[in-house]
């Protein structure tokens, strides 16, 4: 952010300046930097799910692969490492 980025005053209710100011003071940011921090996360990927009704698809298609992933771990539930051969000690 620099001097010549566009400017405007903002209004907000105190409570809600608090708990910025507190949050920009905890992360050594100034105020400014921690508002344009949270607006710019809010339009981000995760943000973008939540406004993309189509976007059911890849999300069903990403929890599948990592059910398979997980999957292919059962087996080797509560075994220990020696049992399953991931220690030099188990040879």
């Amino acid at each position: 952010m620099s001097r010549t980025d566009q400017q405007f005053k903002l209004r907000m209710p105190a409570a809600l300046r608090a708990q910025v100011e507190q949050s920009a003071w905890a992360a050594r940011r100034s105020l400014n930097a921690e508002i344009v921090i949270r607006l710019e996360a809010s339009f981000g990927p995760a943000a973008q799910c939540k406004q993309e009704p189509n976007n059911d698809r890849e999300v069903i298609s990403a929890l599948s692969k990592c059910v398979a992933s997980l999957d292919q771990l059962l087996p080797y539930l509560g075994k220990v490492p020696a049992d399953i051969g991931l220690c030099e000690w188990s040879r």
